[in-house]
C-alpha cells in the first residue's frame, strides 16, 4: 500500500521528528475491524557530501567533503583486504571525526598498518560501507556502499 501526501499548509519537510498516523477500517464476516497505527521517523536534509576527492599517504587516507554547514562530522567505513583465494575479508572499522568549516574540507582515516599486518590479508584493500554523519545534528548525511580501493606501498 502506498499513500501520497498533498502539500501540508505551514509545514516544512526539513529537519525534525515526524509522525505518520493511520486509521484503517475494514469489514470481515459482518464484523467491523478498526486499526490505529502510528510510526515516528526522523527527517534531515543533507548538509555535506563526499566530493570524490581521495588522497593517500603512508599514514592517512583523506576524503574530500563539500560542506554546506559548519558542524562536527564523522566518517566511517569497513576496511577490507583480500584473502589467498581473492575473497574480500574485513580487517577493521575505520572512524574519524572533526569540526568542518563551510566549503571544501577533508576527513582523514589513519591507516592501521599493525592491524593490516596481523590480518594476513593483502591488497587491493577496499573501504566499503562508507558513511558520513553530522554529529552536531545526530543525523546521517550520506552512505556509499561500494566505497573505494587502494594499495599500500
Amino acid at each position: 500500500m502506498t499513500a501520497g501526501l498533498a502539500d501540508l499548509p505551514f509545514a516544512s519537510m526539513y529537519d525534525g521528528l515526524w509522525e505518520v498516523h493511520t486509521i484503517a477500517k475494514s469489514e470481515h464476516h459482518g464484523q467491523t475491524i478498526l486499526r490505529d497505527v502510528s510510526s515516528a521517523f526522523a527527517v534531515s536534509v543533507p548538509t555535506a557530501q563526499f566530493n570524490g576527492q581521495l588522497s593517500l599517504s603512508k599514514t592517512e587516507i583523506s576524503l574530500g567533503i563539500d560542506n554546506k554547514m559548519e558542524s562536527r562530522y564523522e566518517a566511517s567505513g569497513i576496511l577490507m583486504g583480500q584473502d589467498k583465494a581473492g575473497n574480500p575479508q574485513p580487517i577493521t572499522v575505520l572512524m574519524t571525526a572533526d569540526f568542518l568549516n563551510h566549503g571544501e574540507s577533508t576527513l582523514s582515516f589513519k591507516v592501521p598498518h599493525d592491524l593490516i599486518n596481523k590480518s594476513g590479508l593483502s591488497a587491493p584493500f577496499q573501504v566499503t560501507h562508507l558513511k558520513l554523519n553530522n554529529q552536531s545534528l545526530m543525523a546521517p548525511v550520506q552512505t556509499v556502499e561500494s566505497g573505494f580501493q587502494f594499495s599500500i606501498k
